[in-house]
């Protein structure tokens, strides 16, 4: 589940007269490097994402394990590679295979669907299967090729055989992305030359990995593949509301779900899936996966429904009798101003209102300091506000405004008289310095018509990086190489510093627990008071789920060897990073692999190491605390960067938060 789901690609019609890009244009995107290194991205989640929809779509309790149930299982564990497919002597482009003791399992990466070839296969091929058995395959290659090759087909006994590996020097240059790349190309470029239309999956596919490419050259790409897509109805599992059409059963997921299915999963996959042979270790994993979709489908369903509320109050701005009538009906369920337009919405959503399962604790209302916050607030969300002259008035109520995206809000205000009511319904942009609205720096608030108010977020609103950012310290540095000396001394640090940063061997378990009691002992040596656990935990993308951890310890420092340590300033708190690489990575110079300290220094250390990564930090009371808290957000479903984290201090903003914003 990335930051914002994968929305629907809108299948339009290119610029009327813009004329279509020549072949050699197109073979150029498809052949830009950044392209093929984001598609090979692209074609693992959606792979992962498509095993997962498909192993808990036929649960393993209506019927016995079957070979296709085995096969997704063996690819989830990593059992097996999956490889680009010939039927016969047809390319089926799009189409990937991998062929284990049960068979073979194709999966489409456009249509999404799934297949199991039967029999035993003899190394990267299956036995043939008759001509009267294979209707089955020949219908699944048929909606990936021409209709004459399809009827080539007819009558012919099919075998599946897959493409050789091949090796390549560099270890993102998957040779097997290259193929299929090459395959889903000249089915365009047969389409374009013959008048045909392709499948819109191929569109959908190549939709995130095109965003590598330079703004025109990417509406260009996309203008050249839409201009043979055919449009399709939304696939079973895209359909939120009662009264959409849908393109039949629901037999496969959408490009999108796999998408962030594969997205949501891939840093957990080792850790969930476990290679046991047994059918108890099969049934187990259907019913993680059926959760796990599960929750992945509640975010998505979130997402949209708040997207098509804006879009919704977008289309009545000026309609004075639209906004009348959800004033009115707003009233009514107490709601809110725009409560009736949530209530219209979800009405046609069948079954219980989910809710997003990253979010663990109770929401609590988060207040929105400068135009940064707000231009983060997605698409649908309600913003509060009140006059900051009521915070001390429990009574005080808020007003509601609705985000609709990028800094702007819809504001639903009465300009009529007591006699003649009259209500509007407006966009507002407050990034604006000269608007009706906006932000005052010395103030700390909103200033709107002479009176200042608060604006308020509810703290599970996602995307929204609102945890507070560290406070200036006064400045001072010191040399504690004692203390440094006595903690990479013990056995503890070490055996964790030998871990592979991101092993799914490190469970934060008794190893971690030594280290932060002998840690917690050195520093009482040294007569440290006041020892707080601090939690750092470290995102390098915005839909990166299980994020990186270190572990720190915090103390107040006393007495004359203490000072004897400072070389300059004023020095009272030591950080004791003990864990640095696994936030930080190789790169910064560091003695012994931990950074010792004061607070000031510590975070310029990370200021200065982490310009493209998202840093925030909690401190606790206890070690059980710390290390409670590590679990939950390096566990499933994990923790994305832009969901607020309850008593965090934000350290490091990162430099993508506001593409994230501006892509929701």
């Amino acid at each position: 589940m990335p930051p914002t789901p994968s929305t629907p690609v809108s299948f339009v019609s290119p610029t009327v007269g813009t004329p279509p890009p020549s072949p050699g244009v197109m073979a150029a995107y498809w052949n830009a490097p950044p392209f093929r290194r984001a598609f090979g991205e692209v074609v693992s989640r959606v792979t992962r994402g498509l095993l997962l929809w498909h192993l808990q779509a036929s649960p393993i309790a209506q019927s016995a394990p079957t070979a296709q149930h085995r096969l997704l299982l063996r690819a989830l564990q990593g059992i097996g590679t999956f490889r680009p497919i010939t039927v016969n002597t047809v390319r089926v482009p799009g189409v990937v295979g991998m062929i284990g003791d049960e068979g073979c399992l194709l999966l489409s990466l456009t249509t999404c669907e799934a297949i199991t070839v039967n029999g035993e296969g003899g190394g990267a091929s299956t036995p043939r299967i008759p001509a009267d058995a294979s209707e089955p395959l020949r219908r699944f290659v048929g909606m990936h090729v021409t209709e004459d090759i399809a009827g080539q087909l007819r009558g012919q006994a099919m075998g599946v055989a897959l493409d050789g590996a091949q090796a390549s020097d560099a270890q993102e240059d998957n040779r097997d992305t290259h193929r299929i790349i090459g395959d889903l190309r000249n089915r365009v470029e047969r389409a374009t030359q013959r008048g045909h239309t392709v499948d819109g999956g191929i569109l959908r596919l190549i939709t995130h990995a095109v965003r590598t490419l330079p703004g025109i050259d990417g509406e260009t790409f996309t203008a050249g593949i839409q201009g043979v897509t055919r449009e399709v109805p939304h696939r079973a599992s895209d359909v939120v509301y009662l009264n959409e059409p849908v393109d039949g059963p629901q037999i496969a997921p959408s490009v999108e779900l796999a998408y962030d299915l594969g997205t949501a999963i891939r840093e957990f996959a080792n850790d969930v899936f476990p290679r046991t042979p047994s059918d108890d270790g099969l049934a187990t994993a259907t019913v993680f996966a059926t959760r796990f979709v599960d929750s992945v489908q509640q975010c998505r369903i979130l997402t949209r429904v708040s997207n098509d509320v804006a879009s919704l109050i977008e289309s009545g701005m000026g309609d004075t009798e639209f906004v009348t009538a959800m004033l009115a009906a707003g009233r009514g369920l107490g709601d809110g101003k725009f409560g009736a337009a949530f209530a219209s919405m979800w009405e046609q959503v069948p079954g219980q209102i989910g809710a997003c399962g990253r979010q663990s604790t109770v929401p609590q209302l988060v207040k929105l300091r400068g135009t940064r916050l707000l231009q983060q607030v997605p698409r649908g969300h309600r913003i509060l506000a009140r006059l900051t002259s009521a915070d001390d008035d429990p009574q005080g109520g808020y007003d509601d405004m609705l985000s609709l995206g990028e800094g702007h809000v819809a504001v639903a205000s009465h300009v009529g008289t007591e006699l003649a009511p009259r209500f509007n319904l407006t966009s507002v942009d407050l990034t604006r310095a000269d608007g009706d609205i906006v932000w005052s720096e010395d103030v700390g608030a909103w200033r709107r018509d002479g009176h200042h108010f608060d604006f308020w977020i509810q703290s599970d609103t996602p995307g929204v990086f609102a945890e507070p950012i560290r406070q200036e310290l006064e400045a001072g540095s010191l040399n504690p190489a004692p203390l440094r000396g006595a903690l990479l001394a013990h056995s503890s640090l070490t055996a964790l510093q030998a871990e592979r940063p991101g092993a799914s061997g490190w469970l934060l378990g008794d190893t971690t627990t030594r280290m932060l009691d002998a840690s917690t002992e050195i520093f009482a040596k040294y007569g440290f008071t006041d020892i707080r656990y601090r939690l750092i935990v470290a995102w390098s993308e915005p839909d990166q789920f299980k994020p990186a951890v270190s572990f720190a310890l915090v103390g107040k420092g006393a007495g004359e060897t203490f000072r004897s340590w400072i070389t300059s300033g004023y020095v009272d708190r030591v950080v004791a990073d003990l864990l640095p690489r696994r936030t930080l990575g190789n790169g910064p110079r560091l003695t012994g692999d931990i950074c010792v300290a004061s607070e000031v220094d510590w975070a310029y250390f990370y200021e200065e190491h982490s310009a493209t990564q998202c840093i925030k930090y909690v401190d606790f009371d206890t070690a059980d605390a710390v290390l409670a808290a590590a679990r939950r957000y390096t566990a499933v479903p994990g923790v994305l960067p832009g969901d607020f984290m309850p008593a965090g201090i934000l350290l490091r903003v990162p430099v993508w938060s506001s593409a994230s914003a501006r892509a929701s």
